[in-house]
């Protein structure tokens, strides 16, 4: 990113690919996953400060109540740690 590019994740600020194909390659993985008969958790988390008044501790016990596995919750909190 200091040579001015967007990294590949952040499609919805490019100037060829947007949110519509991101959700699309989002769907694709999904449905291959389903087909495999496998779980798949996502999670679209802005790392930015641009939700400094969400409540961290509330995102965390919501994405309990949805069945999230404690290890992927781990993983997403200490991602968030380090932004």
């Amino acid at each position: 990113m200091e040579d001015g590019h967007l990294p590949e994740s952040q499609w919805g600020f490019g100037g060829e690919k947007g949110t519509v194909d991101m959700i699309f390659a989002a769907h694709q993985l999904q449905k291959k996953w389903q087909e495999q008969d496998r779980d798949l958790y996502t999670m679209f988390m802005d790392l930015t400060k641009a939700f400094e008044t969400v409540s961290h501790e509330g995102l965390w016990r919501i994405t309990e109540k949805f069945g999230f596995p404690g290890k992927f919750i781990s993983m997403v909190r200490q991602f968030h740690m380090l932004a």
